[in-house]
């Protein structure tokens, strides 16, 4: 007997990426029926396919409700440790893609002296050394774009995932909280970690793999650098390190300026909330001039 799962897979109307081929993944088969029919005509809201179960916000809210630290689990960070147990099988794919593709993306730069010997004539060694370079040439580059693209699109389906899950357990958390609890997270508050939040989160993890990745593909390009330049390399090095200690400088003014940003956010989505709820009492005691300049203030 087929479960429901699979049922709702068989569906024409529901996306065929669920019940994809690991071959029809990796080329994008899965996506020719949509893209034609997009070709067609105007794709209209019907008929854009419906996501997998398993990517639906219910299915996603429940696995992180149960992945969530028991009473008795002493954890600091419990949003942290639950993404974690939800979503470390698809970091660590990405990992694998982001290891694949800094490995072929060297292959060119370690070909060049090996093109050059050829081209120039030195091709005593093997006749059909020249096919041999393009070859491999070639077999790098294919595998370098499709890591790199199914790197992007991992990340930005681990990053929906992220963002389904917190987005549901927040609202379901909303509708559970006590009146002491909502006086000190608020509506504002709420809606900004639903709205906001969430959404930084998803955005990261395009950037996430690039704290290791970056060290890593600025050691490979120094050897390779030393090995055909010799001590020249100490100059572009020099360089690398200036522009390093620029970027941290900006980037640290800048995370500072965003944290006064979504504090400043916070409180005019309080005052906004105040002002609306209590818009009736306002107006009966003729308020009107008093939080007009407090909410000129906010915003």
């Amino acid at each position: 007997a087929r479960t429901t799962d699979e049922m709702i897979l068989m569906d024409p109307n529901v996306s065929g990426y669920g019940a994809a081929s690991l071959f029809s993944k990796a080329v994008w088969n899965w996506m020719n029926p949509l893209l034609s029919k997009g070709y067609q005509s105007p794709l209209k809201l019907d008929e854009v396919p419906s996501l997998p179960p398993g990517f639906r916000a219910e299915r996603l809210a429940d696995f992180f409700e149960k992945n969530w630290p028991k009473p008795g689990e002493n954890v600091k960070y419990p949003v942290l440790m639950t993404l974690i147990r939800c979503f470390w099988r698809d970091i660590v794919i990405i990992s694998v893609l982001a290891i694949v593709q800094l490995a072929v993306m060297y292959v060119g730069p370690v070909l060049i002296q090996s093109f050059i010997s050829f081209v120039s004539g030195d091709r005593t060694t093997n006749p059909y050394e020249g096919y041999y370079l393009v070859l491999i040439l070639f077999v790098s580059k294919v595998i370098e774009v499709l890591s790199a693209h199914h790197f992007n699109f991992k990340s930005e389906l681990l990053g929906m995932k992220i963002r389904s899950s917190l987005i549901t357990t927040l609202y379901k958390k909303g509708l559970r909280l006590t009146c002491s609890s909502r006086q000190a997270h608020g509506v504002g508050q709420i809606v900004n970690y639903m709205a906001v939040d969430s959404q930084q989160l998803s955005d990261m993890m395009l950037q996430l793999h690039s704290l290791w990745m970056m060290p890593l593909q600025l050691a490979a390009s120094l050897l390779l650098l030393y090995y055909y330049m010799g001590v020249s390399m100490f100059a572009a090095f020099g360089l690398i390190v200036g522009s390093m200690i620029c970027t941290l400088y900006i980037t640290r003014k800048n995370n500072r300026f965003q944290f006064q940003l979504m504090m400043k956010r916070d409180s005019r989505m309080k005052a906004i909330n105040e002002l609306l709820g209590n818009m009736r009492v306002i107006k009966f005691q003729a308020w009107e001039e008093h939080f007009k300049v407090k909410d000129s203030i906010v915003t």
